[in-house]
C-alpha cells in the first residue's frame, strides 16, 4: 500500500501542477487572482488520506461542521481555512487554520501543491492548499469554531448518485449528502467547499464528474456565467492533456 501511496500522490502533484497550467492559460478567465485588487484573501486545508477500502485504494478528505456559535457559516460543513493574516502566506494561513479549528500540527501532513484560486462573492479569493495525512492523528475540535470532524470519501464528489443540484434563480449549486458509516450522523457539503472538491477530485482521479458542472440556462449575470463555465474548461482542459 505504501507503494501504491507513493504513486498516487506523485499523480496528485502532477494534476496539481497541469491544473495550474489550464489555469494560467485560459484566455477568458476572470478569476484570475493576479489581475484582482482584493480586499480579502484566504487559504482552506484540502487534507486527504490515502486507505483501503472494501479491497481498493482510495482517498478521504477531512471535514468540518462549523459551530453555531459563529458569526459566518454556522452550522455548514467546510474545510478548515481562513483568511491570511497580514505577511502570511497561503500554505502558513491554511496550516495555522487547521491547527486552531482542529487540533492538526503541521508536521502530520505533507503539502503537495496549491489548486487554482476560486472566486466568492463579494471577491474573496480562496487557494486551496492540498495535503497528505502522513500519519495517524487525534483531531480534537475547538468548540468555539467547529462542531464536529469527520472524514468522507473524496470519490463522492465525482459521482451522479451522490450528487444534487436543486434550480436556483441565478446560480448552479451543487449539493452533496453524506451518511458516516460509524456514527450515522448525516451532512450535507454545498457552497464553495462543494465546488473546490469537485475539482479536487477531479485531479486526485484524472477525470471529470459524472454530472454537469453547470447549466448555462440557470445563470441572469454574465460575470457569473462567464466564470463557472471557465470552472468547467479547465477540468475538461486538464482531462484532455491527460
Amino acid at each position: 500500500m505504501a507503494n501504491r501511496k507513493r504513486v498516487a500522490i506523485k499523480r496528485l502533484r502532477q494534476s496539481i501542477a497541469l491544473a495550474n497550467l489550464a489555469y494560467a492559460q485560459n484566455p477568458t478567465s476572470e478569476a484570475k487572482a493576479s489581475n484582482l485588487e482584493l480586499p480579502v484573501v484566504s487559504s482552506v486545508l484540502v487534507v486527504l488520506r490515502y486507505v483501503n477500502r472494501d479491497g481498493c485504494n482510495c482517498w478521504d478528505v477531512l471535514l468540518t461542521l462549523r459551530s453555531n456559535h459563529l458569526r459566518f457559516h454556522r452550522g455548514l460543513v467546510c474545510l478548515p481555512g481562513g483568511k491570511a493574516e497580514p505577511g502570511e502566506g497561503f500554505v502558513e494561513c491554511a496550516l495555522r487554520e487547521a491547527h486552531e479549528e482542529i487540533g492538526l500540527a503541521s508536521t502530520s501532513v505533507e503539502v503537495v501543491g496549491l489548486a487554482p484560486p476560486t472566486m466568492t462573492l463579494p471577491k474573496v479569493c480562496v487557494w486551496p492548499v492540498i495535503a497528505v495525512l502522513n500519519k495517524s492523528v487525534e483531531l480534537k475540535a475547538n468548540p468555539m469554531e467547529v462542531r464536529d470532524v469527520f472524514w468522507m470519501p473524496l470519490s463522492k464528489f465525482q459521482e451522479l448518485d451522490a450528487h444534487r443540484s436543486p434550480h436556483h434563480s441565478f446560480i448552479s449549486m451543487h449539493y452533496f449528502d453524506y451518511t458516516c458509516p460509524l456514527t450515522q450522523s448525516v451532512y450535507t457539503v454545498w457552497g464553495l467547499t462543494a465546488r473546490l472538491l469537485i475539482l479536487i477530485s477531479s485531479l486526485a482521479f484524472q477525470t471529470v464528474p459524472q454530472f454537469s458542472l453547470c447549466n448555462s440556462n440557470q445563470f441572469n449575470y454574465s460575470f457569473l456565467k462567464k466564470y463557472f463555465a471557465d470552472e468547467s474548461y479547465m477540468i475538461q482542459l486538464l482531462v484532455s492533456k491527460l
